[in-house]
Formats: structure tokens, sequence, C-alpha cells
């Protein structure tokens, strides 16, 4: 009888002992059930995603295609099914830390008496009398309402091939300006050096380039300027405006001591203009739907 007590005993606790073991690798065979996230960085309601955001939540990126004209990136997420977003308290970095750029939009950057906010007839008068400019502006301008311009001109005027000489002058150093208008305002300028012309303009490291920029203009230091990966570029975003400074490598041309020498472009843009063309888009395209007919 106290053999069958022992017995008894030593079984229970054997199956005490195994027990944890066989419950693991029940677990184990259990199929692994994933959910699923795509996010797509063309599309409006996706660009205010922050995939470091998405890495915190559990999910893991497994697949980025590029498609389309814009060459839009879709990327692919995946995560155990189940797995809620975790709290997450984020540190603030150091670039957050430095001080906010609060510079207004009638503060921005003036070149050559051409600004943002400027109507075109007013940009067209510092070009005048060069017939070229002005064909080439109206034109813009007539194919702006159609869709999907929204409002939008794009054109490019360059003084080095203007058939006036004061226009010439005036614009000494500068190949060419790209402009972005929208409702007939300037949102945006791109201004671009004289490539070839180390006569002209020094070589510059991005470094002294952001510097000269922010110094002339009174803008924040560097701290306040966000590197991209080329490392050829540098863009300061501000509550108003955004200013991109950036160097333009000319690998066929070298100095002395120097090396290749790198030629310098600004842009400066009023970044709200983007909001009313993604509106005018949609507001038009809810449109068309609901007077679809088949």
């Amino acid at each position: 009888m106290r053999y069958g007590r022992l017995m008894a005993m030593g079984i229970v606790f054997a199956g005490l002992l195994f027990a944890p073991t066989a419950l693991a690798q029940q677990k184990t065979n259990q199929t692994q059930k994933w959910e699923y996230k795509i996010v797509n960085s063309c599309e409006p309601r996706d660009r205010g995603i922050d995939i470091q955001q998405l890495g915190e939540e559990g999910w893991e990126l497994v697949a980025t295609d590029l498609v389309g004209e814009n060459q839009c990136a879709t990327r692919y997420f995946k995560r155990p099914k189940g797995t809620g977003p975790k709290q997450v308290i984020k540190q603030p970095s150091q670039q957050s830390a430095a001080p906010q750029c609060s510079v207004p939009l009638d503060k921005a950057p003036t070149i050559r008496g051409l600004h943002l906010g400027m109507s075109a007839d007013e940009l067209l008068s510092l070009f005048a009398p060069d017939n070229n400019s002005k064909f080439q502006v109206e034109t813009a301008l007539k194919n702006a309402s159609s869709v999907p311009n929204y409002g939008l001109a794009t054109f490019t005027l360059s003084p080095s091939n203007a058939t006036v000489m004061e226009v010439k002058e005036k614009f000494a150093g500068i190949d060419y300006f790209s402009f972005k208008t929208l409702d007939g305002r300037v949102v945006e300028m791109n201004v671009t050096y004289n490539m070839n012309r180390p006569d002209l303009y020094p070589s510059w490291t991005i470094d002294e380039w952001t510097a000269k920029v922010s110094n002339s203009f009174s803008l924040p230091g560097a701290n306040n300027w966000e590197p991209s990966p080329s490392n050829y570029q540098r863009k300061l975003k501000c509550k108003e405006i955004e200013v991109e400074a950036a160097i333009s490598p000319i690998t066929y041309m070298t100095l002395p001591g120097i090396g290749i020498y790198q030629a310098p472009r600004l842009t400066i843009t009023d970044p709200s203009y983007r909001q009313v063309m993604e509106q005018r888009a949609k507001s038009d395209q809810e449109k068309k739907q609901r007077e679809f007919v088949f």
C-alpha cells in the first residue's frame, strides 16, 4: 500500500516536470498568424506616417516597390497578429531641440528683386523688354488652368540667353531661374548660378554654402538645416517658407589644390501651395465621381 502511494506521487511529480515542456511544444506547433499594412508615399493620407513609429508598434518592413511616373514608394509591413501598439514616449532628438525657424513669408530671401508672392507681371517687369521671357511665362500661365495643373504654372528663364543686354547685366552670374506660380503668384523659385565660371564664383562645400546663405539672409544656423543622403543639399524648414541650399559638382572641371569645382544653387519655396494643390485635386476628383455617367 505504501509502495503504491509512492508510485502515484512519483507519477504526479514527473507530470509536473514535463507539463511546461509539453505546453511550450504545443504553443510552438501553433500556426503563426500575421497582419499587414501598406503605405504609399504618393497617397495624401499616408504622407504623415512616421515609419520609425511603425517600427515601435511592432511593424516590420518586408518589401518596397517604386511604381508610376512619379516613382511612388509603396512599402509593405507585417507584424504578428494580436500585437497591439506599444506605448512609446518619444525622446526629443537633437534636431527637434534646435530653435524653431520662424521666418515669415514676407521675410523670405529676395534674389535680384525676385521674391515669393510677387505676381507674374511683376516678375516679367524685371525681365522686360525680353520678348522670349514674356512668351515663356504667358504660355505657362495659359496652360496652368488645365488638369492636372490646377492653377500651377512652371517655367524657366535664362538670363544668359536673353535678347536684351540690360537683362544680361541685371542677372549677371546666373545661368537660369526656375519658377512655380500658383494663380499667377510665385510660390517657388530656384536659382542656378553659373556652373562653368570659377572666375565669378568660388568652389563651395555644402557647409560653406549653407553658412553663406544663412549669414546673408539672417536665417538660422547650420544645426537647423536638414542634410540629404547625397550630402550635396541642406534644407531649412520654417513655419512659412522652405530654403534649400545645394551644390553641383562639375566633374570635368578641377581647380589646383581644391579638386572638383562645385557650383551653388538655391531654392526658396512657399510650401503652403502643395496643400492647396492637393485639395483642388481631391475636390475635382470627387466632383467627377459624383457626375460620372455610365
